[in-house]
């Protein structure tokens, strides 16, 4: 057997006798059925190498387009953000720059006063903020010491008690409100932590962190000013006192301590009372000394012109030659304490009745009001009182007026209103003088200057700030004569006023 004949077929081929090799080729494969590719492999067939480009090509088209759209997102979005950014921090900004505290200048003075050795001074704080928020706020402030700042807004600054020093010394306060405008700072500082309408701090060696960045130290500080005057230790009152305990109570200080003060002060005013009422007592006895000496020379001089009158064997004098009831009238604007001393020259003339009795030492004292009417010596009383002699009083007619006597009222009421008068005085002085002129037929009437004045000198104590002293001299006439007229004045009457009036009939 061949060797071609004893091999099996291998593969597809198969053994065909007809052919001379024995086998015959494949069969050629029959069409694919329609929806599968030929020759195996995907729907449609296998893609060409140029569909594979195309695709590819396309895809990063479309990313690229996607990638500049995010891209123009993101960057309008972060200039977006940038801008809403800014402007939030710019109105931040505008905000803090706005609620920055300002500080506010405090000038405290005072005559004598001396703000270490005295307590603070209680200020209170009222107003308005920028945010229309109602601020009420007490403030213990030491001068040089204490920092104020406020948020800009309209306030109102009032001392409502004394610095109290630590000799005692209180001042009367200001009555009035001072105002501030606390305006917008010009430049910005750092923020502020939080935006109360008000902070204050007590100045201390370590610096105020938690304000600091709140104050504008670059704005004009708002200056207020307050100038206490001194209240003299023996003129503080009670209500004074009082309110001092009740306000310095209310600004946080113990009752111990508010006692404390309080009797410092009082302590001051006893103090000064006693030093005044001692120095009242020396004074009294320094006058009443030398009034005694004075009443000593008097009484020498008086019996050394008694002896001159007797060795020149002049007539005494009479009551017709005396000083006719001159009266003081004393008005003070308040009731005051007034001395009255009478001096008359002893070489011409002497008291001999007053009323009340005039003191042999230091004059009348009598308490004075404001109507003229005086008390003192267990009584009260419309004027002083006094008469005396004139023994070679210096009379002047050279100048005045010839009056008939029956029209001495007439005259009277005419001219004592010229001389300062009020109508109540010159009634007084009309009632007493017009029957000694109506007895005449005619007067000649002068009205004493200095030569009255001079010799019979009036001292009152408190200095007045107006006196008039009507002194009328008069002669009886048979007939008319011929005289010089008078000018009748007087200054104008004002403040504490002293008004005296008196006459006297010469017969020489």
């Amino acid at each position: 057997m061949s060797p071609s004949m004893s091999q099996p077929p291998m593969g597809n081929q198969a053994y065909n006798p007809g052919n001379s090799g024995g086998y015959t080729q494949p069969p050629v494969a029959s069409p694919a059925p329609a929806g599968f590719p030929p020759h195996g492999g995907y729907p449609g067939g296998y893609p060409t190498p140029t569909e594979e480009n195309n695709s590819g090509e396309k895809s990063r088209k479309r990313l690229l387009i996607i990638s500049c759209i995010l891209a123009i997102v993101l960057i309008f979005s972060c200039i977006g953000g940038l801008w809403i950014f800014r402007k939030q921090q710019a109105e931040n900004a505008a905000w803090q720059a706005a609620h920055q505290y300002q500080a506010v200048k405090i000038d405290v003075t005072g005559s004598d006063y001396t703000p270490e050795k005295a307590t603070f001074v209680p200020i209170r704080i009222q107003g308005t903020d920028l945010d229309k928020k109602k601020v009420d706020k007490r403030v213990k402030f030491f001068p040089n010491r204490t920092k104020v700042k406020l948020l800009r807004g309209s306030y109102n600054l009032k001392v409502e008690a004394s610095p109290i020093q630590n000799d005692g010394r209180i001042y009367n306060i200001p009555e009035n409100e001072v105002h501030i405008e606390v305006t917008p700072p010009k430049k910005k500082a750092a923020p502020a932590s939080s935006p109360d309408s008000e902070e204050t701090s007590e100045a201390t060696d370590s610096p105020d962190t938690e304000n600091n960045s709140a104050e504008c130290t670059t704005c004009a500080a708002p200056s207020v000013s307050f100038d206490l005057e001194p209240i003299e230790p023996e003129n503080v009152t009670d209500e004074q006192l009082e309110q001092l305990k009740k306000v310095y109570g209310e600004y946080g200080m113990e009752d111990q301590e508010v006692t404390q003060q309080v009797q410092v002060v009082t302590d001051a005013r006893q103090a000064k009372k006693d030093e005044i009422a001692r120095a009242e007592a020396e004074e009294q006895a320094r006058q009443e000394e030398a009034a005694r000496q004075a009443a000593a020379a008097q009484a020498a001089r008086e019996a050394a012109a008694r002896a001159q009158r007797q060795q020149a064997q002049e007539p005494p004098p009479t009551i017709a030659d005396g000083m006719g009831k001159p009266v003081i009238y004393l008005y003070p604007t308040k009731k005051t304490k007034v001395n009255v001393k009478i001096k008359i020259n002893p070489d011409l003339g002497s008291l001999t009745t007053t009323y009340p009795k005039y003191p042999a030492k230091g004059g009348w004292k009598v308490t004075a009001n404001p109507s003229g009417l005086l008390s003192g010596y267990g009584n009260t009383y419309n004027y002083l009182y006094w008469e005396g002699l004139s023994y070679k009083f210096p009379w002047d007619f050279s100048r005045g007026f010839v009056v008939k006597g029956s029209d001495s009222a007439k005259f009277l009421e005419k001219s004592l209103p010229k001389l300062g008068l009020n109508r109540r005085e010159a009634n007084e002085f009309i009632v007493y003088w017009l029957p000694k002129l109506e007895a005449n037929k005619w007067n000649l009437i002068s009205f004493q200057g200095k030569n009255y004045t001079d010799n019979a000198k009036l001292q009152v104590s408190p200095k007045p700030k107006t006196t008039i002293r009507v002194y009328m001299a008069f002669k009886a006439l048979d007939k008319p004569i011929k005289v010089k007229p008078q000018t009748l004045k007087a200054p104008k009457r004002s403040g504490f006023t002293v008004i005296e009036w008196g006459g006297t009939e010469v017969t020489k």
